[in-house]
């Protein structure tokens, strides 16, 4: 039998989005704070509600957004966890790879403690890159994903 990732368990994928969704203003909060102008890409996606996997997987991911500071520019996204677990899904980092033709990628991992009100402890920062990483199996849900932690760097 496989385990269904958690987002697809009933009754987490709201929770599991409000969180991210904290996240995601979080940083657009912070790096406003640090000087740049940002331009949100979070617009309601055709799957921003659905409740099985399977469906939100039929859906590229677009970077949270661009930020723009003097002449830096690009996409930032970020990933909201309550430990220090660098992980990223293969998938989207495969799509990150994709957007360094456009800009350079950046994900922030915001970690907080996931009760509310949520409360940001730190931040992290990695820059997307076209290499190997190695691969970890989570194991609640048996998803592939990248372990950064040997290419980040702690901001806040």
């Amino acid at each position: 039998m496989t385990k269904r990732p958690i987002k697809s368990q009933e009754g987490r994928w709201k929770e599991l989005r409000e969180i991210g969704g904290f996240g995601e203003k979080y940083l657009e909060d912070f790096l406003k704070e640090e000087g740049y102008s940002v331009l949100s890409l979070n617009f309601r996606a055709p799957c921003d509600d659905c409740h099985k996997i399977m469906d939100w997987r039929k859906f590229n991911k677009l970077p949270d957004g661009i930020a723009k500071k003097y002449n830096e520019l690009f996409f930032y996204d970020s990933k909201t966890k309550r430990s220090r677990k660098f992980y990223v899904n293969v998938r989207d980092y495969k799509e990150y790879i994709e957007k360094l033709a456009i800009l350079p990628v950046k994900i922030y991992f915001i970690i907080t403690d996931y009760v509310k009100p949520y409360r940001t402890k730190e931040i992290y920062i990695h820059e997307v890159k076209n290499k190997e990483f190695p691969i970890v199996e989570v194991e609640h849900d048996k998803n592939k994903v990248y372990d950064l932690a040997n290419d980040i760097e702690q901001i806040r």
